[in-house]
């Protein structure tokens, strides 16, 4: 599972583009029950995604930017629409450092609040106005009038 998690987020390879090297191995499957392996593997992990989170929003520095995806066969929306990965990370210098990604269907003010939940300190960000919904209790560092959307 590791490896096919692996090759499909961190190299890209789609499932169904893994099948043939599984038959080589000598295994019958499917793309849909390689896919549900994948969703349950991430049910299990859900736990530690989200003491990742806590931990993050622990830190006193933390750096936030989002990315626009296309995603295919996504519910309620045409596979050439825009949805976001989010990222939000510990400096890289700190001891122990993380890099949480979090997935948003829009590029919502709403999503970064929900992101930012209980954070309190500084985020060095772009100037995209979703983060003013952070209101006082985050100090942004890092914008550029320019960019502010």
């Amino acid at each position: 599972m590791a490896e096919i998690i692996y090759d499909k987020f961190v190299l890209g390879v789609p499932l169904y583009r893994q099948l043939s090297g599984i038959r080589r191995l000598g295994y019958q499957t499917s793309e849909a029950t390689l896919a549900n392996w994948v969703n349950k593997s991430a049910q299990q992990l859900l736990p530690l995604y989200e003491e990742l989170h806590r931990h993050l929003c622990s830190a006193h520095h933390l750096q936030g930017d989002e990315t626009p995806i296309e995603v295919l066969r996504e519910p309620g929306k045409a596979a050439t629409s825009r949805s976001y990965m989010w990222v939000a990370r510990t400096p890289i210098k700190q001891p122990n450092p993380i890099v949480y990604y979090a997935y948003g269907a829009t590029r919502s003010g709403v999503f970064v609040q929900s992101l930012y939940e209980g954070y309190l300190g500084v985020l060095q960000c772009d100037g995209y106005s979703g983060y003013n919904l952070l209101g006082n209790s985050v100090h942004r560092t890092g914008l550029l009038d320019s960019c502010s959307a």
